[in-house]
């Protein structure tokens, strides 16, 4: 891996925005937060305990050193991502 291989969102608000990085074949990283895993699990989403440091590079750490879990991470986190966006949800059960 190289610089620029994976992303980090490092808060709730980024998550709609940040998600679409899983069209470019990156792992995403995001705090283990409510929000977050109302959506997406273990398997979809690598996850460090907000405001800790230690769990963020032990993550990033993760990523790096297996790259079969991350191709199955990735895979299962675009399923989950497109299950979401807007093209999937506009005509559900939004009233507008």
């Amino acid at each position: 891996m190289t610089e620029g291989d994976f992303i980090i969102d490092s808060d709730d608000l980024v998550l709609v925005t940040g998600a679409n990085r899983f069209y470019w074949n990156k792992p995403v990283i995001a705090p283990r937060t409510k929000g977050i895993m109302d959506y997406f699990d273990e398997d979809s989403l690598y996850f460090f305990e907000a405001g800790k440091a230690d769990s963020l590079a032990k993550t990033i750490l993760d990523v790096y050193r297996d790259s079969l879990r991350r191709q199955f991470i990735i895979e299962k986190g675009i399923k989950v991502y497109n299950e979401y966006r807007w093209e999937s949800e506009k005509n559900t059960s939004w009233n507008w």
